[in-house]
């Protein structure tokens, strides 16, 4: 062995096991035999191989820390570690064609690099875990110091000590949190936590506690990077500044008080105001009744003075937001902070809350905000929702706090900018028709209330029109949603629609909102007024990012799916067909299964269950079996009366798969264009829930005393025409009939099912 080789080896692991950190027990016993007596390539690859080990342990332990962190966190993490892994074989690589002693040589340094890579890994998940738990501390501590106030255990001067040095601390946590995840797969030195003494001397009540610059803490939450002034929410005008104004008021009074028919609409509102006011809610149910139970006393309080109205109104709120959101800030209490938001905002502020608020409500919220989480930050409705509620919260909440409120509302309008994204680049939502609906009330809000307090927006809001044409051309004639995903069959809701044809000066689609304020009330309607024309009608559309082409004719509506499957709430239902007509839906999506079922959303088990698998839905599939989780398909509206989708990812091995739907004079014709290599069995099929009748290649649909038959033209001699009876109901109850036509053996085949 070459004389200086040895004392090369040597430092380089002792640089692997010692200089990283690593602790003695790890290297301690592997260092000092092999040194002595390695003297050949193969004895020190042998403890080069021995180095490599601990490490590959030490990143699987950081690889199980890591996964306990909250999920923005755990998705940093796994991130940043995805890159150590690469360079880990690297090494492994090295060392096994390590021949030389050149070689051996360049291999112990690949080795000692990736000891440091993997050392700081392993102690930034342990210092992260330490962290989450300081976090648990931290908010157990204001929450009690909170409690004890409401009691009147301890002084409000005493409590306002208290939540300046936890403000503080919760800078120093989330510092510390971003300064552990900006080293994990990095080859550097782990740093020390700070905030053990700081947390010491909050929980003894002296000592001084420090902030870190440029963060925002929240007590009992997590700090926010600091945020410019003109993120700082400021109402433009006296008076509510949540969804409405005291000028929208106003003139929606004059409006309707110089119209005899409008004044007696305006009467009827008053009288569900004083009505709403009578009745008794469940308390532990709030997010079912209270954002309606704001609107209807908000009326009568905004429009007609109502005192009872106000103090009920009051009171409700006091009572919600005091109790707390339960264990987690979820959707359903995000859904209820915004309705609590809007009613503190509209009788002038609640005060006695305010700090209840900001420890039980915004402080999760500010964490969510803090790690980056999916919830916050995804392309999904759960953002919309969460966003919407950060920034109501900081309009109502924050009026005396303007960094904090500058802080939330900056992280509330940059982390909703996915979500915007999703459901205003053509409208419509993957998630489909219901979740579309279901953040419809919070980014109505969220549009309305930042143009209120910010004139233009610090962080642009993309436009909503798309959102109407989709509110307005994905609907069949009867006004129900095309349905498909986790969703339910439900009318499109107006609000996104009305704002937009406030913000736009849109009479048409204003023309549209009122026709759906005369199905289903809503005051915010009304307050968002553009003077309206005819209402637009509905055109042949197609929605490529949500997945959805629609064919529109009048008295008729034919529509297939494309888009993605296994994205959140989607089914796998590629080539999916719907059709009405004669004012009955014949072809029923079958809706979301349970969300109790176990696996439900998993990534596995969710697609082994009927209602979100391909079995469930109207399309052509292989017999038996479910679409590949990662097929897409692509959509075409060449015209006005026809759609195509590409389904041949959605039916591997096919060399042509498409799939066209074409409206005519007597109904719409289906056609499916299959090519394979190989022979294959076909099952084309429809769900539906009107009876059926069979008579030899002709099925006819039966519902609301209104038939529709079914004729095929190209099907082979041997297909088989049945109908049975489905495992499950409807969304709605109803039972299903699965109308199945069989095709065996099939290379080529051009299959047109004529509906008329």
């Amino acid at each position: 062995m070459n004389i200086l080789a040895k004392p090369l080896l040597a430092a380089t692991l002792i640089l692997a096991f010692c200089g990283s950190g690593l602790s003695v027990s790890h290297g301690a016993p592997l260092i000092s035999p092999l040194l002595e007596s390695t003297e050949t390539i193969s004895e020190q690859r042998a403890a080069l191989r021995a180095a490599y080990y601990v490490s590959a342990n030490e990143l699987d332990y950081a690889r199980a820390a890591g996964r306990t962190l909250p999920r923005g966190q755990a998705d940093t993490f796994a991130s940043a570690i995805s890159g150590t892994s690469v360079t880990m074989r690297a090494a492994a690589a090295a060392i096994s064609a390590a021949t030389t002693q050149a070689e051996v040589d360049a291999a112990a340094k690949l080795v000692a690099t990736e000891s440091v890579r993997s050392s700081t890994a392993k102690q930034a998940a342990t210092k992260l875990v330490r962290l989450q738990e300081i976090r648990l501390e931290h908010a157990s501590i204001v929450t009690k110091a909170l409690q004890d106030k409401l009691d009147g255990q301890i002084s409000s001067q005493a409590y306002a000590y208290l939540e300046e040095r936890a403000t503080a601390l919760s800078t120093l946590l989330s510092a510390g949190v971003n300064t552990q995840l900006q080293t994990v797969g990095k080859a550097v030195t782990s740093p020390p936590l700070t905030v053990e003494a700081p947390l010491a001397a909050l929980k003894s009540g002296t000592g001084s506690i420090t902030p870190a610059a440029g963060w925002v803490g929240f007590p009992g939450g997590c700090a926010l990077p600091a945020a410019q002034d003109t993120f700082r929410p400021q109402p433009l005008s006296q008076g509510p500044s949540i969804i409405t104004t005291s000028k929208l008021v106003q003139d929606t009074k004059v409006r309707m008080l110089a119209d005899p028919l409008l004044a007696k609409e305006h009467a009827y509102l008053l009288r569900s105001a004083i009505a709403e006011g009578a009745i008794v809610r469940d308390p532990a149910t709030p997010w079912i009744w209270f954002p309606t139970r704001v609107m209807r006393l908000g009326y009568g309080w905004l429009a007609g003075q109502d005192i009872l109205a106000r103090e009920k109104l009051a009171a409700d709120t006091r009572d919600i937001l005091l109790a707390g959101p339960g264990l987690t800030l979820d959707v359903r209490s995000a859904t209820v902070l915004t309705a609590a938001a809007t009613s503190a905002d509209w009788i002038g502020g609640l005060p006695v809350v305010n700090d209840s608020v900001l420890v039980k409500w915004i402080g999760p919220l500010s964490c969510m905000l803090s790690d980056h989480d999916n919830w916050v930050d995804g392309p999904t409705n759960l953002s919309a929702i969460h966003d919407s509620a950060a920034l109501l919260a900081a309009v109502a909440f924050l009026k005396d706090r303007p960094t904090q409120s500058a802080a939330l509302s900056k992280a509330a309008l940059i982390a909703v900018q996915p979500a915007l994204k999703m459901i205003t680049t053509d409208g419509g939502s993957f998630e489909g028709p219901g979740y579309w609906n279901y953040q419809s009330t919070a980014l109505s809000s969220l549009y309305s209330t930042a143009a209120n307090v910010y004139g233009t927006t610090p962080v642009p809001l993309p436009s909503l029109a798309n959102v109407s044409k989709y509110a307005i051309d994905a609907a069949t004639p009867s006004g129900q949603a095309v349905d498909f995903a986790d969703s339910s069959p439900q009318r499109m809701s107006p609000l996104m629609p009305a704002w937009d044809s406030y913000a736009r000066k849109d009479s048409t689609v204003a023309g549209w909102v009122i026709g759906e304020y005369q199905k289903a009330r809503d005051v915010r309607l009304l307050w968002w007024w553009t003077s309206p024309s005819a209402p637009r009608q509905p055109v042949s559309s197609r929605f490529s990012t949500t997945g959805l082409a629609v064919l529109q004719a009048p008295g008729k509506t034919a529509a297939l799916k494309g888009g993605v499957n296994g994205s959140l709430h989607s089914h796998l239902d590629l080539g999916t067909f719907s059709y009405h007509s004669k004012g009955v839906d014949w072809i029923v999506d079958p809706g979301a299964g349970s969300y109790s079922l176990p696996g439900y959303f998993s990534s596995t088990q969710r697609w082994t269950y009927w209602k979100t698998s391909t079995a469930s839905h109207s399309t052509i599939s292989d017999s038996g079996k479910n679409q590949p989780l990662t097929a897409t398909a692509a959509l075409a509206v060449p015209s006005p009366t026809g759609a195509v989708v590409d389904l041949r990812a959605a039916l591997p091995g096919t060399t042509k798969a498409l799939r066209s739907a074409t409206l005519t004079t007597a109904g719409v014709n289906l056609t499916d264009s299959i090519q394979a290599p190989q022979p294959r069995d076909l099952r084309w099929q429809i769900v539906t829930d009107a009876a059926v009748t069979i008579t030899g290649s002709q099925a006819t649909l039966t519902k609301s005393a209104q038939t529709l038959t079914i004729t095929f033209n190209g099907a082979p001699a041997t297909a088989q025409l049945t109908a049975t009876p489905a495992p499950e109901t409807s969304s709605t109850g109803a039972n299903l009939t699965l109308l199945t036509l069989s095709l065996p053996k099939v290379t080529t085949t051009t299959l047109t099912a004529t509906f008329k």
